[in-house]
């Protein structure tokens, strides 16, 4: 498979391919975004070379808790979507700019009488530019 764009499209792409394997090798996928997150996503992503330095610079914590999210939503077939924000100055893309990354899991639950209860999860992944 070839690189895509780092974008909510490109995500969608990726996962549309991934979520038609096997179970099987859906979770052996799911291992190696646990096991380095950042080289999955650079073996599957275009990254300019701004991009991969904040990749690399993100807090590791940060990292491993999104990954074993990120994991998880994978091998379930689950939803995910990654918001990235433009920035509206190209100088503020620039070195030392401060970003603010953000993990959501948002989890609903539904009820109607002739429907019943139902339940849904969501995974969004957000990269904002602090103004």
């Amino acid at each position: 498979m070839q690189k895509l764009s780092f974008n909510n499209a490109g995500l969608q792409q990726l996962l549309q391919a991934y979520y038609l394997l096997s179970d099987e090798e859906l979770r052996q996928e799911a291992l190696l975004i646990e096991t380095d997150f950042r080289q999955w996503l650079i073996k599957h992503f275009i990254f300019s070379e701004q991009q991969l330095e904040d990749l690399f610079a993100i807090n590791e914590t940060f990292i491993e808790e999104f990954s074993e999210e990120f994991a998880f939503f994978f091998k379930n077939r689950l939803p995910v979507s990654l918001f990235k924000e433009e920035p509206i100055d190209q100088r503020l893309s620039e070195p030392g700019r401060g970003k603010l990354y953000r993990n959501e899991k948002v989890s609903t639950q539904t009820y109607s009488p002739s429907l019943g209860l139902s339940s849904t999860e969501t995974l969004s992944l957000s990269i904002q530019y602090l103004y």
